[in-house]
């Protein structure tokens, strides 16, 4: 579930990108697992990941519920992924400050299994 405020919108990186609608201060926590908006899931040989990625904490298919999955993919990110004791799934926050109007991104890479690159 987001916990800033967001748009989404045309991204210049790929298809629908997640814009901060605000100021966000570093280390401000952005978005976290919440089964009332996202789900979870067991991987199945059906499984589709898109909007979704494999938890490396809990191994299961999460998909957010809401425009978190329009955050877009680089390897220069403005959001990082950590887990924490007692939280149920991954936690995302920001690595620095991000202005209003730019686009929320992640390192797609922390959630590929071994072997997996996104450049």
């Amino acid at each position: 579930m987001l916990l800033v405020k967001t748009v989404a919108g045309p991204s210049t990186t790929a298809g629908t990108g997640l814009f901060a609608a605000e100021d966000i201060p570093a280390d401000t926590l952005v978005w976290k697992f919440d089964s009332a908006v996202d789900s979870a899931a067991p991987l199945t040989p059906e499984t589709s990941f898109f909007y979704s990625y494999i938890s490396k904490q809990s191994g299961l298919v999460i998909t957010p519920g809401d425009d978190a999955r329009h955050i877009n993919h680089s390897l220069t990110p403005n959001t990082g992924t950590r887990y924490e004791e007692g939280v149920e799934e991954d936690i995302n926050f920001a690595l620095r400050d991000i202005p209003k109007g730019e686009e929320i991104t992640i390192n797609y890479n922390g959630f590929a299994k071994e072997g997996v690159d996104f450049e």
